[in-house]
């Protein structure tokens, strides 16, 4: 670990370093957890972000909303309960504010609360079309 250690907004360089030592007890590359954090971040915070996101047409995090946030869940799944925990506390603010601009999904059957939010279907689907 001898790379600068990057600055995540609204994280103290404690918590930055700490999140460094968890990637690099995982094997993890540099900076992962920081690149996943701020595309989620960056994603959720624009200011025209639509109330229900829409559909993406591929995977990558400029173009499917909530990708970065399936690799931060996934990532909290390998890591013992201590560091979920701080993971889950950088992810706090994010995850409260997608989920105040987002409306629920009654008929979604994820696993994931922020994959159960509705999303923009160009007028198919009775909910989505009435909402968006």
């Amino acid at each position: 670990m001898d790379h600068p250690l990057p600055k995540i907004p609204h994280l103290s360089r404690s918590t930055v370093r700490r999140l460094a030592l968890i990637e690099h007890s995982q094997g993890w590359q540099p900076d992962t957890l920081a690149r996943l954090l701020h595309a989620w971040s960056q994603i959720t915070r624009e200011p025209d972000y639509p109330l229900c996101p829409p559909i993406p047409v591929c995977s990558c995090y400029g173009c499917d909303p909530v990708s970065a946030r399936f690799d931060l869940a996934l990532r909290l799944a390998e890591l013992p309960h201590r560091d979920q925990l701080i993971l889950l506390a950088a992810l706090r603010r994010t995850d409260r504010w997608y989920a105040s601009r987002t409306l629920p999904d009654p008929h979604s059957t994820s696993h994931h609360w922020f994959d159960r939010r509705l999303m923009e279907q160009n007028g198919w689907g009775r909910l989505n079309a009435r909402l968006c």
